[in-house]
This record gives structure tokens, sequence and C-alpha cells, in this order.
């Protein structure tokens, strides 16, 4: 039993051992300016072509500026420098930019990304939320899926003004107004577009009665984009908190 539960401790350690084996290594070669990229600027033809000219250069000196030449001896005085053979051996004028190795190369920048990848993986501080089983408190003011607040009788509170379609900037809430035998308006046809809505919480604003709210609800996706559009029905079914567009406890919010 003891050496089941070590077992994911020790797979861990192995891992960042030969991560680290697999570093320091990288390292080493890079250090020795055998991986970088600025040792494969000078081809193997144009080595030739400056060795032609009395000018004996490996790839690892003209990568990091050091003529191997007699400063003394005639053809040095007579050669050139690093930066002005480099523009002759290149097709069209380029401006070369000389950079420190330390920014130029892959194996460190990459090791440096790695680095960070394993302190967030070993941080006991976790922030990850194990969604749906736990979810993060919505604000008071949160504005998602719309919700139709009801009567005592189980009716929608809606008048059917028709002050929300026209407030909404989006153009996504649908309304055909009805009247009964007392006189009563009361909507016949009431939809909202989901999909289509930005959320703006106008229609809650203003309407009269309010009726019409957007909730603290979020989880409201479909397999189909007619899937979205809300009839009242629908509306009325919602069972989650409404928005408070305003903080009640502010003065300032009456």
């Amino acid at each position: 039993m003891l050496g089941v539960a070590r077992g994911p401790l020790f797979s861990l350690a192995l891992l960042a051992l030969n991560v680290m084996l697999i570093a320091f290594l990288l390292w080493w070669l890079d250090r020795g300016k055998l991986i970088s990229p600025a040792s494969a600027r000078v081809a193997p033809v144009d080595l030739e072509r400056l060795r032609a000219r009395g000018l004996d250069l490996s790839r690892s000196e003209l990568a990091a500026g050091r003529p191997r030449a007699d400063l003394t001896s005639p053809v040095a005085i007579a050669a050139p420098s690093l930066t002005a053979v480099r523009r002759k051996l290149m097709a069209i004028g380029i401006k070369v930019m000389e950079r420190p190795l330390e920014r130029v190369s892959y194996v460190r920048a990459t090791l440096k990304g790695m680095a960070v990848t394993l302190k967030h993986l070993v941080d006991p501080h976790k922030v990850t939320m194990e969604y749906p089983e736990t979810k993060w408190d919505l604000s008071p003011r949160w504005r998602g899926t719309h919700r139709m607040l009801t009567t005592e009788d189980g009716k929608a509170k809606c008048v059917a003004c028709g002050l929300c379609p026209t407030v909404c900037p989006a153009n996504c809430i649908k309304l055909t107004p009805g009247e009964d035998e007392q006189g009563n308006r009361y909507p016949i046809v009431f939809e909202i577009d989901e999909f289509r809505c930005i959320f703006c919480g106008y229609c809650q604003e203003v309407c009269p009665e309010e009726a019409i709210h957007v909730g603290r609800h979020y989880e409201n996706s479909e397999y189909d984009r007619a899937s979205f559009v809300y009839d009242l029905e629908r509306l009325m079914a919602q069972t989650h908190p409404v928005s408070e567009l305003w903080d009640p406890a502010d003065p300032k919010g009456e």
C-alpha cells in the first residue's frame, strides 16, 4: 500500500529529474555555441569563399564575432570587418544587427518557458475550478439569461406595453399584444433571442411592472440557434435569481 501511495510522487520526481537532465544538456550545448540560430547565418559555401580570400574563419567564430586571423598579418590588416564581410555575402543590402547570444538563443528561451510551466505544475496555490461540480459565485449585478416573473395565479406580469422591444438596442424582443374580456392587456407572443441579445439590462430597467428581468444565470448553451429563442412559457419556467442592476443597500440606487 505504501508503494502504491508513493507511485504518482515517484513518477513526478522521475519526470522532473529527466527534464532537468535534458535542460542541462541543452544548456551545455548552447553554452558551447553548438546550438544557436546565429551559428547558421553563414553557409559552408560562404566559408570556403572566405578561406579562398585568405581569411580563415569557422562558423562558430563568425557567430561569436571573433576572427581567428593574426591581427599583425597583412591578410588581417587588409581584411574587412566581420559585419562588412557578412554584408558582402548577402544578395541584397540588409542591415545586420548584432545581438547577444543570450537574447537570440532558442534553447534558452525554450528552457525559460519550460521552467515557467514546471513552476505552475508544482505550485500548491491552484485556481482551477472543478466545473460543473464547483461554480463561481456570481455578482448580484450579473446580467444573464432572461426570466419572466409571474403573478400569484401563475400568469405573466407583463402587460404588453411594448416598452422593452422599443428600447432594446439589439432588436431581439418580439412582442404581440392582446386584450382579454375585461380589457386587460397581455402578451400573445413574447420571445427573446438570447443569441442576439447583448444583455444590457434595458428591458428590466424600462419595464413598468418589473416583469422581465435579466438573471444571474449563464448556462444556456444549445445545439442549434433556434433553441436560443425563448418563448413566454420558457421565460416563465426559469427559476434562477434575477439581477440587481444596482446595489439596494446604496441610498443613491433608489
